[in-house]
């Protein structure tokens, strides 16, 4: 074995041992920092998990230059190699060019904190329980505890549920106002003390339609109980406008035809 040899194996060895120590002290004081710190809580007390992909790719990056250091060591051109790795990052990039834009979008979610673990959203009309968050696909759990996985990159027109909802009811413009009031107010209660409801608001008239006047009632609640409270709200208005006497008006289209000639 020649002395070039010798020396090019000590190289290979100083520069493996030392990328491995520093590798295995950034897991292990990154990690000890992340765990230790509020910053990455969400609000149901679990960890955020992009920190640890962080210090993954800070890892994986330490070992690309190791090895880069120990072609280097053996007299393998670098430069060329660069050259050859510029080409073929450019197809896989066009090969994984949604996987990349998933990470972009899942790195702006977590730096605006957008919303976290635990957190309710509205996404493609429906709501969900945010169940897990990455830099590349979110899970969500829908209303029927159904859960999808939805790429990062398809969360562009999500928004954060709210707790409050509404009841617009529909009432003839013939009926008394006082007694309509009266009867919508007595609704509003019978509202506020169903399960799950945190509180409702008679909030009064809304629009004027062709055939109705259509009022509002505003309800409270966790996002998570809206759809089953609109209907179980909307029964019980339809059961008492009927014991009040009211009736539920319908569109109506008034035609006038000219007889003459």
């Amino acid at each position: 074995m020649s002395q070039n040899t010798l020396i090019n194996i000590g190289k290979t060895i100083i520069i493996v041992a030392l990328a491995t120590v520093f590798i295995l002290l950034i897991n292990k004081l990154g990690k000890k920092k992340v765990l230790a710190s509020d910053k990455y809580s969400s609000k149901n007390g679990t960890k955020d998990p992009v920190p640890f992909i962080v210090i993954q790719i800070v890892s994986v990056l330490l070992a690309i230059l190791a090895g880069i250091g120990i072609l280097d060591a053996w007299g393998f051109n670098v430069t060329q190699l660069f050259a050859g790795l510029g080409i073929a990052s450019a197809i896989i990039g066009l090969a994984l060019q949604d996987t990349i834009k998933d990470i972009i979008m899942g790195s702006h979610l977590y730096h605006d904190r957008y919303f976290t673990t635990g957190d309710y959203i509205e996404y493609e009309g429906n709501v969900a329980k945010v169940e897990t968050f990455s830099l590349r696909t979110t899970r969500l759990r829908l209303i029927d505890n159904s859960i999808i996985s939805v790429s990062n990159r398809n969360l562009t027109t999500i928004k954060m549920a709210g707790e409050y909802f509404s009841y617009e009811i529909p009432v003839s413009y013939e009926e008394d106002r006082d007694k309509t009031n009266k009867v919508l107010t007595e609704i509003t209660e019978d509202i506020a003390r169903l399960p799950e409801m945190k509180a409702a608001f008679f909030k009064g008239v809304k629009a004027f339609e062709d055939s109705a006047i259509v009022y509002v009632i505003v309800g409270q609640t966790e996002p998570q109980n809206i759809k089953a409270l609109q209907f179980e709200g909307y029964n019980l208005i339809l059961r008492k406008l009927t014991e009040a006497g009211f009736e539920i008006p319908f569109r109506q289209l008034d035609i006038h035809m000219d007889t003459k000639g």
